[in-house]
């Protein structure tokens, strides 16, 4: 990975042209472009290039994330000839405890001193209980104390994380070779370490090296007043939404400056549509562009002068002085995202959420419950997944009742396993609102090979013609007299005597060809031969 504008020069030169589209030159040799805005370039690394066993030399100084994903990621300012630390992990997270106070307390016990130009193995038996979004925190964090990588063997987490984002055949690949993808029996360290993270405590390291580890509730008489901010991985997100969450239904809100950075676009897309962000607004946060941000210098503590002394807790990597607003009065303490969130809520450091009590705005006292989140989005990205919702929350106009007769996707899997076509009758808020989209891709997906609405909102009406459905609505809307037992063609046949009910269309010469060539995008594959 090079700057954007070295790049440019560098291909200037060397194609003998001023004018020309930087991403089509380098798809042109087989290279890769990610514009500015796509996301922290190691969380990019991540997302697309890593693998188990991979040997991956990066420019970026936090390529070694790449070890929770089984491979030896280096950054070119690492290739000397390395010693191997072991670090054993037995116990389980369990409370507040997260990944981000494993790396805390690794930093803790080999300070700079013991990790500068090693390569920090992790095993054990409960590796597994580690997500794999949870191996990035700590691989991502290893080099702050010096190392020049760290790694997890190859478990049962990345093959699911590896699964869940579309590369089942890198999990499977994987399988076949995992013998390789572990410690050798009987291996070597020339160091190692155990940490129990049955008996792991709650972590803040101090400025201004991230090695000063240190007990939450150690670190809270140091100082009274702080800025907080975070960046983390998807999973981190909802742990952090769900303090919020818990606050916001005390009546709290922040009562320090709260600023959270995705970390890629993938992220970003996610936390917006399940509602983490949302969430973190509601509580005060600010949620920033899916950048370095505040962890390379551009923090703005809006209430605090230039050189005016001040802390700020983040679940950055980095604590240096003036690292993270330029400021060298700013001390920089290191926590969890969770943590973050709680003592933004809160205010103070004189606060412990393993054990301190809030007082709400109803003048009752609760406490914090630790935070749990999804690895990765569920029923999201997937169109089978998603499917499962199909009429979820729909009223069977039978009974009056939501899934009565059995949840509605089992249904139509059923019918379309067995060649069933069957028919959709919505009234006038089917498709309405958000689920748009899904209310066209959800039957297409099942093979309902129609649609019949008694009313639909123009843009709803619109995606079923594009997935190759047929929207029909009531040319009268009290001619809606389907039964459940029905029978349909473009009529209706009642048990009893037939009767022709009109309905209209709306669709144009080239929504016709769509239907024809079973949607869109059929449409355009035929006109492409």
């Amino acid at each position: 990975m090079v700057p954007y504008s070295l790049l440019v020069t560098w291909l200037q030169k060397a194609l003998g042209v001023r004018q020309y589209h930087v991403a089509s030159v380098l798809v042109k040799y087989g290279e890769s472009f990610w514009k500015p805005g796509s996301g922290i370039i190691h969380q990019i690394i991540l997302e697309n290039y890593e693998d188990p066993g991979v040997l991956l030399i990066g420019t970026d100084s936090h390529t070694p994330n790449g070890g929770s994903l089984g491979g030896i990621c280096i950054g070119v300012g690492g290739l000397k000839c390395p010693k191997v630390i072991g670090v054993k992990l037995m116990g389980s997270l369990s409370g507040w405890t997260s990944p981000k106070d494993v790396i805390l307390k690794v930093a803790g016990i080999l300070t700079m001193k013991d990790g500068t130009g090693a390569i920090v193995e992790y095993h054990g038996p409960v590796v597994d209980s580690i997500s794999c979004t949870g191996m990035v925190t700590i691989c991502n964090m290893g080099l702050e104390i010096g190392t020049t990588t760290s790694v997890f063997h190859y478990n049962l987490r990345m093959k699911k994380y590896l699964s869940k984002t579309c590369q089942a055949d890198v999990a499977n690949l994987a399988d076949e070779f995992k013998d390789h993808l572990v410690p050798d029996p009987g291996c070597h360290y020339d160091q190692l370490i155990e940490v129990n993270l049955s008996e792991l405590k709650l972590h803040i390291n101090k400025p201004f090296t991230p090695d000063l580890a240190h007990p939450v509730a150690e670190v809270g008489k140091v100082a009274e007043k702080e800025e907080c901010c975070t960046n983390s991985s998807y999973e981190d997100m909802g742990c952090s939404a769900g303090v919020a969450k818990q606050a916001l239904a005390h009546g709290l809100k922040c009562k320090s400056q709260f600023t959270i950075t995705p970390c890629s676009e993938q992220i970003c897309a996610s936390i917006e549509q399940d509602g983490y962000a949302q969430t973190l607004r509601d509580v005060g946060g600010i949620v920033l562009a899916n950048a370095c941000g505040p962890c390379i210098g551009q923090l703005h503590i809006k209430d605090i002068k230039k050189q005016e002394k001040n802390i700020i807790v983040t679940s950055y990597n980095r604590n240096f002085m003036g690292h993270n607003d330029t400021n060298l009065e700013t001390h920089a303490f290191i926590t969890s995202p969770e943590t973050v969130t709680a003592l933004a809520i809160v205010g103070t450091f004189m606060f412990n959420p393993e054990t301190n009590y809030l007082t709400g705005k109803d003048g009752k006292k609760f406490k914090l419950e630790a935070p749990d989140a999804d690895e990765l989005p569920q029923f999201r990205g997937h169109l089978d997944n998603i499917s499962n919702n199909l009429l979820s929350g729909a009223i069977n106009i039978e009974n009056g009742k939501a899934n009565s007769f059995g949840p509605f996707p089992d249904t139509a899997r059923y019918y379309k396993k067995y060649g069933i076509s069957w028919v959709v009758t919505g009234d006038e808020n089917y498709g309405k609102g958000s689920s748009w989209e899904h209310a066209a891709l959800e039957p297409c997906h099942l093979r309902g090979p129609g649609h019949h609405h008694q009313e639909l909102c123009q843009d709803s009406r619109d995606h079923p013609k594009r997935q190759g459905l047929l929207p029909l609505t009531f040319t009268d809307p009290a001619d809606n007299k389907i039964h459940l037992v029905d029978k349909m063609t473009i009529q209706i046949h009642h048990q009893a005597p037939q009767e022709i009910i009109l309905l209209n269309h709306t669709f144009n010469e080239t929504e016709i060809e769509w239907f024809s060539a079973g949607s869109a995008l059929y449409r355009t594959k035929e006109l492409q031969q």
